[in-house]
């Protein structure tokens, strides 16, 4: 909380732990995360950005990791599948004005999941960062 009693507009948690989405459907998700970093609006979390693997892994693994993930959330959008298909196809690229690693999809009406695959910058090896974006409902009141 803020002075003002004002909760924190965001939050960072920085230890392993399972993180479970409520979604506005009542539809759970529930994904593995080693750190995890929550923003919220007017008391509703908007943001939940998860990196859910232990260590770095090889692009390949990342990317199966990805479609693990994307399967995990339900995602239906066939377009994301075959994103990945392509990432796999064409093989890793470090360099920084190179290709982005990202998909995105409405898993609901009001979220949407972005899933990015990412070389380290200062290590040998790839990540995967997960990121789900919601709304504040529209009829909320403002305090």
């Amino acid at each position: 909380m803020l002075a003002d009693g004002r909760p924190l507009g965001m939050t960072v948690i920085e230890a392993p732990c399972r993180v479970v989405l409520h979604l506005p459907s009542t539809r759970t998700v529930e994904v593995q995360s080693t750190s995890t970093t929550l923003q919220q609006e007017r008391g509703f979390v908007t943001v939940v950005a998860i990196l859910p693997l232990k260590r770095l892994v090889s692009f390949g693994g990342a990317v199966e990791e990805a479609e693990k993930l994307a399967r995990e959330c339900k995602v239906k959008d066939g377009k994301v599948y075959e994103t990945m298909s392509k990432w796999r196809q064409a093989g890793p690229n470090c360099d920084p004005f190179g290709p982005k690693y990202l998909t995105r999809a409405t898993v609901e009406p009001t979220v949407d999941v972005n899933i990015r695959v990412r070389p380290h910058p200062t290590q040998d090896g790839w990540f995967v960062a997960v990121e789900f974006d919601g709304e504040v409902p529209a009829d909320t009141p403002v305090n």
